[in-house]
Protein backbone atom coordinates (compact mmCIF):
# COMPACT_ATOMS: atom_id res chain seq x y z
CA UNK A 1 0.00 0.00 0.00
CA UNK A 2 3.32 2.27 1.00
CA UNK A 3 4.65 1.50 -2.77
CA UNK A 4 0.66 2.10 -4.83
CA UNK A 5 0.04 5.04 -2.72
CA UNK A 6 3.67 6.30 -3.52
CA UNK A 7 3.09 5.28 -7.27
CA UNK A 8 -0.16 7.07 -6.97
CA UNK A 9 1.01 9.83 -5.60
CA UNK A 10 3.81 10.02 -7.88
CA UNK A 11 1.67 9.74 -11.34
CA UNK A 12 -0.53 12.71 -10.11
CA UNK A 13 2.53 14.28 -7.97
CA UNK A 14 3.43 16.05 -11.22
CA UNK A 15 0.30 18.60 -12.46
CA UNK A 16 -1.18 18.63 -9.29
CA UNK A 17 1.87 19.91 -7.27
CA UNK A 18 2.55 21.91 -10.12
CA UNK A 19 -1.09 23.40 -9.58
CA UNK A 20 -0.27 23.24 -5.57
CA UNK A 21 3.24 25.48 -5.81
CA UNK A 22 1.26 28.32 -8.07
CA UNK A 23 0.14 29.30 -5.07
CA UNK A 24 2.73 29.24 -3.39
CA UNK A 25 5.53 30.72 -6.35
CA UNK A 26 2.59 32.97 -7.46
CA UNK A 27 2.92 34.31 -3.47
CA UNK A 28 6.36 34.52 -4.47
CA UNK A 29 6.32 35.83 -8.00
CA UNK A 30 3.55 38.21 -7.85
CA UNK A 31 5.14 40.55 -10.03
CA UNK A 32 4.88 38.18 -12.98
CA UNK A 33 0.81 38.26 -13.56
CA UNK A 34 0.57 42.26 -12.40
CA UNK A 35 2.22 43.13 -15.52
CA UNK A 36 0.15 41.03 -18.13
CA UNK A 37 -3.38 40.96 -16.56
CA UNK A 38 -4.11 43.72 -14.60
CA UNK A 39 -1.94 46.10 -17.35
CA UNK A 40 -3.66 45.96 -20.56
CA UNK A 41 -7.60 46.60 -19.58
CA UNK A 42 -6.44 49.66 -16.93
CA UNK A 43 -4.49 51.19 -20.35
CA UNK A 44 -7.00 50.79 -22.56
CA UNK A 45 -9.94 52.40 -20.12
CA UNK A 46 -7.80 55.24 -18.74
CA UNK A 47 -6.31 56.42 -22.18
CA UNK A 48 -9.93 57.21 -23.50
CA UNK A 49 -11.16 59.20 -20.74
CA UNK A 50 -8.45 61.38 -20.25
CA UNK A 51 -8.29 62.19 -24.01
CA UNK A 52 -11.49 63.33 -23.72
CA UNK A 53 -12.20 64.76 -20.59
CA UNK A 54 -9.10 67.27 -20.79
CA UNK A 55 -8.21 68.89 -24.04
CA UNK A 56 -11.64 69.46 -26.08
CA UNK A 57 -12.84 70.47 -22.07
CA UNK A 58 -10.75 73.30 -22.06
CA UNK A 59 -11.06 74.66 -25.88
CA UNK A 60 -14.63 75.09 -25.75
CA UNK A 61 -14.32 76.89 -22.63
CA UNK A 62 -11.83 79.49 -24.05
CA UNK A 63 -14.04 80.18 -27.29
CA UNK A 64 -17.79 79.60 -26.30
CA UNK A 65 -19.47 82.19 -28.57
CA UNK A 66 -21.12 84.63 -26.69
CA UNK A 67 -25.01 85.29 -26.90
CA UNK A 68 -27.10 87.69 -28.23
CA UNK A 69 -23.88 89.48 -29.99
CA UNK A 70 -25.29 89.77 -33.31
CA UNK A 71 -28.36 92.14 -31.67
CA UNK A 72 -25.87 93.38 -29.47
CA UNK A 73 -24.21 94.94 -32.66
CA UNK A 74 -27.00 96.06 -34.24
CA UNK A 75 -28.17 98.20 -31.22
CA UNK A 76 -24.98 99.52 -30.96
CA UNK A 77 -24.65 100.46 -34.55
CA UNK A 78 -27.76 102.19 -34.51
CA UNK A 79 -26.59 103.76 -31.10
CA UNK A 80 -23.48 105.15 -32.89
CA UNK A 81 -25.15 106.66 -36.08
CA UNK A 82 -27.66 108.42 -33.67
CA UNK A 83 -24.61 110.37 -32.00
CA UNK A 84 -22.82 110.98 -34.99
CA UNK A 85 -26.45 112.57 -36.61
CA UNK A 86 -27.01 114.85 -33.22
CA UNK A 87 -23.20 116.03 -33.87
CA UNK A 88 -23.53 116.64 -37.19
CA UNK A 89 -26.78 118.80 -36.41
CA UNK A 90 -25.22 120.71 -33.86
CA UNK A 91 -22.44 121.73 -35.53
CA UNK A 92 -24.20 122.09 -38.48
CA UNK A 93 -26.88 124.48 -36.75
CA UNK A 94 -24.19 126.52 -34.95
CA UNK A 95 -23.60 130.31 -36.59
CA UNK A 96 -20.12 130.42 -35.77
CA UNK A 97 -17.40 128.48 -36.15
CA UNK A 98 -16.43 128.78 -32.28
CA UNK A 99 -20.30 127.80 -31.63
CA UNK A 100 -19.42 124.22 -33.58
CA UNK A 101 -16.28 123.70 -31.68
CA UNK A 102 -17.78 123.90 -28.52
CA UNK A 103 -21.02 121.86 -29.79
CA UNK A 104 -18.56 119.24 -31.00
CA UNK A 105 -16.33 119.40 -27.41
CA UNK A 106 -19.63 118.98 -25.12
CA UNK A 107 -21.05 116.47 -27.56
CA UNK A 108 -17.64 114.50 -28.02
CA UNK A 109 -17.43 111.99 -25.05
CA UNK A 110 -20.86 110.77 -25.79
CA UNK A 111 -19.96 109.95 -29.38
CA UNK A 112 -16.63 108.55 -28.49
CA UNK A 113 -18.58 106.33 -25.49
CA UNK A 114 -20.62 105.29 -28.66
CA UNK A 115 -18.25 104.46 -30.70
CA UNK A 116 -15.90 102.17 -28.78
CA UNK A 117 -19.19 99.78 -27.87
CA UNK A 118 -19.91 99.65 -30.99
CA UNK A 119 -16.57 98.78 -32.10
CA UNK A 120 -16.37 96.44 -29.78
CA UNK A 121 -20.14 94.91 -30.25
CA UNK A 122 -19.40 94.19 -33.89
CA UNK A 123 -15.47 92.46 -33.16
CA UNK A 124 -17.52 90.61 -30.76
CA UNK A 125 -19.95 89.46 -33.74
CA UNK A 126 -16.62 88.59 -35.43
CA UNK A 127 -14.76 86.54 -32.86
CA UNK A 128 -18.02 84.67 -32.78
CA UNK A 129 -17.53 83.83 -35.99
CA UNK A 130 -14.32 82.61 -35.76
CA UNK A 131 -15.21 80.47 -33.20
CA UNK A 132 -18.17 78.68 -34.53
CA UNK A 133 -15.57 77.74 -37.28
CA UNK A 134 -15.25 74.46 -35.71
CA UNK A 135 -11.96 75.40 -35.09
CA UNK A 136 -9.55 76.73 -32.37
CA UNK A 137 -7.66 79.56 -33.45
CA UNK A 138 -4.70 81.08 -32.68
CA UNK A 139 -4.75 84.45 -30.30
CA UNK A 140 -3.45 86.28 -32.93
CA UNK A 141 -6.56 85.14 -35.72
CA UNK A 142 -9.11 86.26 -32.62
CA UNK A 143 -7.22 89.62 -32.62
CA UNK A 144 -6.41 89.77 -36.04
CA UNK A 145 -10.44 89.27 -36.56
CA UNK A 146 -11.69 92.08 -34.24
CA UNK A 147 -9.05 95.04 -35.07
CA UNK A 148 -10.16 94.31 -38.53
CA UNK A 149 -13.83 94.96 -37.83
CA UNK A 150 -13.23 97.45 -35.28
CA UNK A 151 -11.69 99.56 -37.84
CA UNK A 152 -13.68 99.29 -40.75
CA UNK A 153 -16.67 100.49 -37.93
CA UNK A 154 -14.36 103.59 -37.03
CA UNK A 155 -13.42 104.45 -40.73
CA UNK A 156 -17.40 104.61 -41.36
CA UNK A 157 -18.08 106.84 -38.18
CA UNK A 158 -14.89 109.02 -39.33
CA UNK A 159 -16.12 109.66 -42.92
CA UNK A 160 -19.41 110.38 -41.37
CA UNK A 161 -17.67 113.12 -39.15
CA UNK A 162 -15.81 114.32 -42.17
CA UNK A 163 -18.75 114.29 -44.25
CA UNK A 164 -20.93 116.24 -42.23
CA UNK A 165 -18.58 118.78 -40.66
CA UNK A 166 -15.25 119.84 -42.35
CA UNK A 167 -14.74 122.89 -40.52
CA UNK A 168 -11.74 123.25 -37.94
CA UNK A 169 -11.14 120.52 -35.28
CA UNK A 170 -12.86 118.02 -38.21
CA UNK A 171 -10.22 116.07 -38.49
CA UNK A 172 -9.31 115.66 -34.93
CA UNK A 173 -13.14 114.73 -34.44
CA UNK A 174 -12.86 111.95 -36.72
CA UNK A 175 -9.65 110.31 -35.42
CA UNK A 176 -10.37 110.76 -32.16
CA UNK A 177 -13.73 108.57 -33.26
CA UNK A 178 -12.35 105.93 -35.34
CA UNK A 179 -9.69 105.02 -32.29
CA UNK A 180 -12.34 104.41 -29.75
CA UNK A 181 -13.55 101.96 -31.95
CA UNK A 182 -10.49 100.02 -32.24
CA UNK A 183 -9.66 100.63 -28.78
CA UNK A 184 -13.29 98.77 -28.45
CA UNK A 185 -12.29 96.00 -30.76
CA UNK A 186 -9.19 95.13 -28.78
CA UNK A 187 -11.11 94.94 -25.77
CA UNK A 188 -13.70 92.48 -27.45
CA UNK A 189 -10.77 90.17 -27.95
CA UNK A 190 -10.10 89.16 -24.38
CA UNK A 191 -11.44 85.98 -22.86
CA UNK A 192 -14.11 84.94 -22.02
CA UNK A 193 -16.33 86.77 -24.56
CA UNK A 194 -19.67 86.04 -22.38
CA UNK A 195 -18.04 88.94 -19.54
CA UNK A 196 -17.19 91.46 -22.80
CA UNK A 197 -21.36 90.64 -24.38
CA UNK A 198 -22.47 91.05 -20.70
CA UNK A 199 -20.52 94.06 -20.29
CA UNK A 200 -21.94 95.44 -23.47
CA UNK A 201 -25.18 94.96 -22.84
CA UNK A 202 -25.22 96.67 -19.40
CA UNK A 203 -23.31 100.00 -21.56
CA UNK A 204 -26.50 99.83 -23.97
CA UNK A 205 -28.63 100.26 -21.13
CA UNK A 206 -26.91 102.36 -19.51
CA UNK A 207 -26.86 104.95 -22.77
CA UNK A 208 -30.83 104.08 -22.88
CA UNK A 209 -30.81 105.28 -18.99
CA UNK A 210 -28.72 108.30 -19.72
CA UNK A 211 -30.88 109.50 -22.95
CA UNK A 212 -34.52 108.80 -20.49
CA UNK A 213 -33.27 110.84 -17.55
CA UNK A 214 -31.44 113.65 -20.18
CA UNK A 215 -34.66 113.82 -21.49
CA UNK A 216 -36.19 114.12 -18.01
CA UNK A 217 -33.25 116.84 -17.01
CA UNK A 218 -31.99 115.19 -14.83
CA UNK A 219 -28.17 116.42 -15.93
CA UNK A 220 -26.58 113.27 -16.68
CA UNK A 221 -24.24 114.72 -19.77
CA UNK A 222 -22.44 116.96 -16.87
CA UNK A 223 -23.19 114.71 -14.22
CA UNK A 224 -24.43 117.05 -11.96
CA UNK A 225 -26.89 114.71 -10.64
CA UNK A 226 -25.67 112.11 -8.57
CA UNK A 227 -28.88 110.23 -8.81
CA UNK A 228 -28.51 110.05 -11.95
CA UNK A 229 -25.02 108.30 -11.45
CA UNK A 230 -26.42 105.45 -8.83
CA UNK A 231 -29.74 104.75 -11.25
CA UNK A 232 -27.25 104.05 -13.79
CA UNK A 233 -24.58 102.20 -11.65
CA UNK A 234 -27.30 100.00 -10.55
CA UNK A 235 -28.38 99.61 -13.94
CA UNK A 236 -24.78 98.66 -14.64
CA UNK A 237 -24.25 96.52 -12.20
CA UNK A 238 -27.56 94.47 -12.87
CA UNK A 239 -28.02 93.87 -16.56
CA UNK A 240 -24.94 92.29 -16.61
CA UNK A 241 -25.36 90.51 -13.63
CA UNK A 242 -28.55 88.72 -15.49
CA UNK A 243 -26.72 88.11 -18.81
CA UNK A 244 -24.25 86.05 -17.39
CA UNK A 245 -27.04 84.22 -15.44
CA UNK A 246 -28.76 83.15 -18.65
CA UNK A 247 -25.39 82.36 -20.01
CA UNK A 248 -24.67 79.96 -16.98
CA UNK A 249 -28.41 77.92 -17.12
CA UNK A 250 -27.28 77.98 -21.00
CA UNK A 251 -23.82 76.58 -20.80
CA UNK A 252 -22.69 74.49 -17.71
CA UNK A 253 -18.98 74.35 -18.98
CA UNK A 254 -18.48 78.08 -19.31
CA UNK A 255 -21.17 79.23 -16.25
CA UNK A 256 -19.07 76.78 -13.81
CA UNK A 257 -16.41 79.10 -14.65
CA UNK A 258 -17.53 81.98 -14.10
CA UNK A 259 -17.06 82.74 -10.22
CA UNK A 260 -17.03 85.80 -8.51
CA UNK A 261 -14.38 88.06 -9.92
CA UNK A 262 -15.72 87.70 -13.24
CA UNK A 263 -19.12 89.22 -11.82
CA UNK A 264 -17.65 92.01 -9.76
CA UNK A 265 -15.56 92.54 -13.10
CA UNK A 266 -18.58 92.42 -15.19
CA UNK A 267 -20.80 94.65 -12.96
CA UNK A 268 -17.48 97.33 -12.98
CA UNK A 269 -17.50 97.15 -16.82
CA UNK A 270 -19.83 99.65 -17.71
CA UNK A 271 -17.66 101.78 -15.50
CA UNK A 272 -14.19 101.06 -16.77
CA UNK A 273 -15.91 101.13 -20.59
CA UNK A 274 -16.75 105.31 -19.54
CA UNK A 275 -13.22 105.85 -17.97
CA UNK A 276 -11.57 104.60 -21.28
CA UNK A 277 -13.86 106.94 -22.81
CA UNK A 278 -12.56 109.51 -21.02
CA UNK A 279 -8.75 108.74 -21.88
CA UNK A 280 -9.60 108.31 -25.09
CA UNK A 281 -11.73 111.74 -25.41
CA UNK A 282 -8.85 113.76 -23.19
CA UNK A 283 -6.14 112.40 -25.08
CA UNK A 284 -7.52 112.53 -29.16
CA UNK A 285 -9.86 115.36 -28.05
CA UNK A 286 -7.19 117.87 -26.79
CA UNK A 287 -7.02 119.94 -29.79
CA UNK A 288 -10.63 120.35 -29.48
CA UNK A 289 -10.82 120.80 -25.60
CA UNK A 290 -8.70 123.15 -25.65
CA UNK A 291 -9.93 125.44 -28.40
CA UNK A 292 -13.39 125.72 -26.27
CA UNK A 293 -10.84 126.46 -23.13
CA UNK A 294 -9.09 128.77 -25.06
CA UNK A 295 -12.39 131.11 -26.04
CA UNK A 296 -13.05 132.99 -22.86
CA UNK A 297 -12.43 132.22 -19.31
CA UNK A 298 -16.04 131.31 -18.80
CA UNK A 299 -15.39 128.60 -21.72
CA UNK A 300 -12.52 127.52 -19.50
CA UNK A 301 -14.10 127.23 -15.99
CA UNK A 302 -17.04 125.79 -18.06
CA UNK A 303 -15.03 122.89 -19.66
CA UNK A 304 -13.11 122.24 -16.14
CA UNK A 305 -16.51 121.80 -14.19
CA UNK A 306 -18.02 119.53 -17.15
CA UNK A 307 -14.88 117.52 -16.70
CA UNK A 308 -14.78 116.49 -13.40
CA UNK A 309 -18.36 115.97 -12.79
CA UNK A 310 -18.06 113.84 -15.58
CA UNK A 311 -15.49 112.27 -13.90
CA UNK A 312 -17.17 111.94 -10.63
CA UNK A 313 -19.98 110.31 -12.58
CA UNK A 314 -17.95 107.51 -14.36
CA UNK A 315 -16.48 106.51 -10.89
CA UNK A 316 -19.90 106.19 -9.27
CA UNK A 317 -20.99 103.87 -11.93
CA UNK A 318 -18.10 102.10 -11.71
CA UNK A 319 -18.21 101.55 -8.04
CA UNK A 320 -22.07 100.95 -7.69
CA UNK A 321 -22.34 99.03 -10.75
CA UNK A 322 -19.13 96.48 -9.28
CA UNK A 323 -20.96 96.74 -5.74
CA UNK A 324 -24.27 95.79 -6.95
CA UNK A 325 -23.35 92.69 -9.43
CA UNK A 326 -21.35 91.13 -5.75
CA UNK A 327 -24.30 91.68 -3.61
CA UNK A 328 -26.60 90.05 -6.51
CA UNK A 329 -24.09 87.18 -7.41
CA UNK A 330 -23.87 86.62 -3.12
CA UNK A 331 -27.67 86.24 -2.75
CA UNK A 332 -27.48 83.28 -5.35
CA UNK A 333 -25.27 81.48 -3.37
CA UNK A 334 -25.34 78.88 0.01
CA UNK A 335 -24.89 80.29 3.27
CA UNK A 336 -21.50 78.49 4.03
CA UNK A 337 -20.31 79.94 0.53
CA UNK A 338 -21.33 83.47 1.46
CA UNK A 339 -19.55 83.40 4.61
CA UNK A 340 -16.17 82.59 2.19
CA UNK A 341 -16.96 85.09 -0.18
Amino acid sequence: MSERTGAVGTEPDSPPPAEDEKPAVVGQRKPEPDPVEPVEPDEDEEDSPVRISSRPTARTTEMIPAPGAGLLALLALAWFGTTLWVLQREISTSVTDAVAIASAAISLPTVVSASLVAGAAAALVAVNLIARAGWTPAASTRWAGALVTSIAVGLLGALGVIAGYDGPGSRVLAATIAAASVVGGALAGLRPTSVIAAVLSGALTVFAVQFVLNYLDFGVISGSSTLAAIVAGLVAGLVPYFYLRRVTRRDTTEGGALRWPFYMVTGAGVGITLLVTEAVTRIGGAQVLDAVAALSDFDRAFRAHVDADRLTYTLIVFFVGALTTTIAFGRTLPSKKRVQL
